[in-house]
């Protein structure tokens, strides 16, 4: 039984700590990531959905079945940033740690940087968690942090990851795999007190 235990709370510790601190770099451009700390959700006029990942420092676009298509990574250095249309409707990023407006095409590619000074970083704050296109459609991400999924009208879902995806979605999730496979590890050490009686 320690053998068992042993090897869980090793694999747990290892998923939880490779998540941790590869944060989706050996994702690459046409491979889904986890939608990890999401910091923004923006919808174009072909319904094309792009994801502000934080966790991941990447934009993740989905087209309007929720197929994804790609991701991006963007300097964000880990920091907080913000999605939104520019106003050429374009992707435009701008980070709180560099202190940079970026615009992407729905590519990916950069078309311009600009510096952005952090005192006005909060007017381009919005609502990360909906968005609402000119049609009054309303995209909006629902879920715990264990899932989450993108709706529209609160009919259809958009998007739901894998189990995968899910369970190395990143930060909660992989602290709750470091946690797990500690306890695991512990209790799984632990030997059978024997109580003497007079």
């Amino acid at each position: 039984m320690k053998k068992i235990a042993k090897i869980i709370s090793s694999v747990l510790l290892i998923i939880g700590f490779a998540i941790f601190f590869v944060r989706g770099n050996l994702f690459g451009i046409k491979q889904e990531i986890p939608l990890g700390e999401i910091k923004g959700i923006i919808v174009d006029n072909d319904k094309n959905i792009y994801i502000g990942c934080g966790f991941y420092d990447r934009i993740q676009v989905y087209d309007k079945n929720g197929k994804f298509i790609r991701n991006w990574k963007i300097p964000a250095y880990k920091g907080d940033f913000t999605i939104n249309f520019s106003k050429d409707k374009n992707i435009s990023i701008v980070t709180l740690k560099n202190d940079k407006q970026i615009v992407y095409t729905k590519t990916g590619e950069v078309l311009n940087t600009k510096s952005f000074n952090s005192e006005n970083y909060i007017s381009t704050k919005r609502n990360l968690s909906s968005f609402e296109t000119n049609d009054n459609n309303l995209y909006e991400i629902k879920g715990n942090f264990l899932f989450k999924k993108i709706i529209v009208n609160k009919e259809k879902t958009l998007i739901s990851q894998n189990i995968w995806l899910k369970l190395i979605n990143g930060p909660k999730n992989n602290f709750l795999l470091i946690f797990s496979g500690i306890i695991i590890g512990i209790l799984g050490t632990k030997k059978n007190t024997v109580y003497n009686t007079v």
